[in-house]
């Protein structure tokens, strides 16, 4: 497959893109059906705009006259830390200077990758929320005065998971203040464990804050406000 690259936003490195639908017709992407995983169908299903405030809402109500904050992670180099099946290999060759590479992760350009990606991310964000729930019953007992007549499996109950979504490589986070810093440095070291690596791009690690930019949206949870960024008008 031809290689193509183009400029990343806010960064001085290029994305690396792989033309697997080249040639037409006889690409590899023409032998990938849509929407498929182990042969049922399965639409990938990213976050909107609309799910973030749906969320915003629902930790409003779960914790009434407690400051929000938001933050955001993404991963660098995403794709390349996915290894693909090793039979799927050879065709995963690519093309450069007249020399020809295998490739064995993830490409840009691979109709199978975005499906992948964002399983992916789902599972580590899973991992994540069930792992770092109980850490927080001490914190929410002690921040809201919460009596030692309600069990913590009660407060569980009641808690529910962090408000976390998952854009392929972008982790978005909504929580109360009192919560927020320890939840943003456990989401940093965990994916450090799962041999991921947090973006050094300006902009991509937002640390919690009560307004922020996230799906290319500015949310201002103090204001009860989102808007397009000014860079975007």
């Amino acid at each position: 497959s031809p290689l193509g690259s183009v400029p990343k936003p806010g960064s001085s490195k290029r994305r690396t893109i792989v033309d697997s639908s080249f040639p037409p017709g006889h690409g590899v992407n023409d032998a990938i059906p849509k929407h498929m995983y182990r042969n049922k169908f399965t639409k990938v299903e990213l976050p909107t705009i609309d799910d973030i405030v749906a969320g915003i809402r629902r930790t409003k109500l779960r914790y009434p006259g407690q400051k929000l904050l938001g933050y955001k992670l993404d991963l660098s180099k995403y794709y390349r830390f996915i290894t693909t099946c090793p039979r799927d290999w050879p065709v995963q060759c690519i093309k450069w200077k007249g020399n020809i590479y295998m490739d064995t992760v993830w490409s840009f350009g691979l109709r199978s990758a975005v499906q992948a990606a964002q399983r992916t991310s789902t599972v580590v964000k899973w991992i994540f929320q069930e792992e770092t729930l109980s850490d927080r019953i001490p914190l929410i007992r002690e921040e809201l005065g919460i009596p030692d007549c309600y069990t913590d499996g009660q407060i569980l109950d009641w808690v529910d998971k962090d408000e976390l979504w998952n854009y392929i490589d972008d982790f978005i986070g909504i929580t109360p203040d009192f919560l927020a810093q320890k939840q943003w440095d456990k989401l940093k070291s965990f994916v450090i464990d799962l041999g991921l690596q947090p973006s050094a791009t300006p902009g991509h690690l937002v640390k919690p804050a009560e307004c922020f930019i996230g799906l290319g949206i500015e949310f201002n949870l103090s204001l009860n406000l989102r808007r397009i960024p000014d860079d975007k008008l």
